[in-house]
């Protein structure tokens, strides 16, 4: 499986379904006598709307997806940090890693009250999830909102996550797009699908289908599973994008190789509805664009 934070999987082509075989550049639903039903199209556009309205899909995600996406942005942190800061945050960052949250607290906490915007990311991460100190919403955003207003992308994303799901703050969708914009705009795959989704919801900003299938697409191109999976969405409903059965399934494949299952579900459904031809295009398309880093999806 992919990681979320933007590697790209060595995946074997047996996991990009069919075999490869020469196509046409017949990018409509072909299937002889049956294009795209209209009660066909109707579920799937229920079912973007369902996906948008149920919130940030980053937010349904395990602990364990989540925790992996702060160790890359403490990762490129460090990097960015002066070496004495960075070296007096990797006690309290290795002991963290190691599960041992007291000694995390007792390292971090004075660099984070020093203004350390890393210490402060992590110490948000701990209240958020009750690490080492009891659950606390507000306390999570206090830290959130330090470390974000210093320009941490992934406090920024998961401040914007809280005002988007009104976790320690009131709900508060204008709020949640600011910081997600400020994350996304930084590259942070994450921020850009959340950007998104309130783009195709409505919600702190207008709704805009184009502008939502942009940041789709900057999170997807980055490895970002579910991204792809809306991105492919929006081909298939022909939101904002121009419709498109073989990118359609070219999107849906990708995130379902790299684990999500509705990926899976709804390739097996656009697959009723093309040619083989369009599937052996859509398929060969597929694994051109995982071979070359999201680069070559066209």
């Amino acid at each position: 499986m992919a990681d979320l934070l933007g590697g790209v999987p060595d995946i074997p082509q047996v996991m990009i379904w069919g075999p490869v075989v020469v196509s046409d550049n017949h990018r409509v639903y072909g299937k002889k006598g049956r294009n795209t039903p209209s009660r066909a199209r109707a579920r799937e556009a229920d079912q973007f709307t369902h996906i948008l309205r149920a919130g940030s899909i980053p937010r349904m995600m395990c602990k364990m997806e989540i925790a992996m996406k702060l160790l890359r942005a403490v990762a490129i942190g460090l990097m960015l940090a002066g070496p004495v800061a960075a070296q007096d945050f990797q006690k309290g960052w290795a002991a963290y890693r190691a599960g041992d949250y007291a000694t995390a607290l007792q390292e971090g906490r004075p660099l984070a009250e020093q203004g350390f915007a890393l210490a402060q990311t992590m110490l948000g991460f701990m209240y958020d999830n009750g690490e080492g100190v009891p659950q606390d919403d507000a306390e999570a955003v206090k830290w959130y909102r330090l470390a974000a207003e210093q320009g941490d992308a992934f406090a920024q994303a998961m401040l914007g996550i809280n005002y988007d799901n009104g976790r320690g703050v009131p709900q508060d969708y204008d709020e949640a797009a600011k910081w997600y914009r400020l994350a996304a705009e930084q590259g942070y795959a994450t921020a850009q699908h959340d950007l998104g989704v309130l783009y195709g919801r409505g919600d702190g900003v207008p709704r805009d289908y184009a502008e939502a299938a942009q940041w789709f697409r900057l999170a997807a191109e980055q490895g970002h599973d579910a991204a792809q999976f809306l991105l492919g969405l929006m081909y298939y409903n022909g939101d904002g994008v121009p419709q498109d059965a073989v990118l359609a399934h070219t999107w849906y494949n990708i995130s379902a190789a790299n684990g999500f299952a509705l990926g899976s579900q709804n390739r097996g459904k656009i697959e009723k509805r093309m040619t083989p031809e369009q599937i052996a295009e859509a398929q060969a398309l597929a694994r051109r664009c995982m071979a070359s880093n999201y680069q070559d999806c066209d």
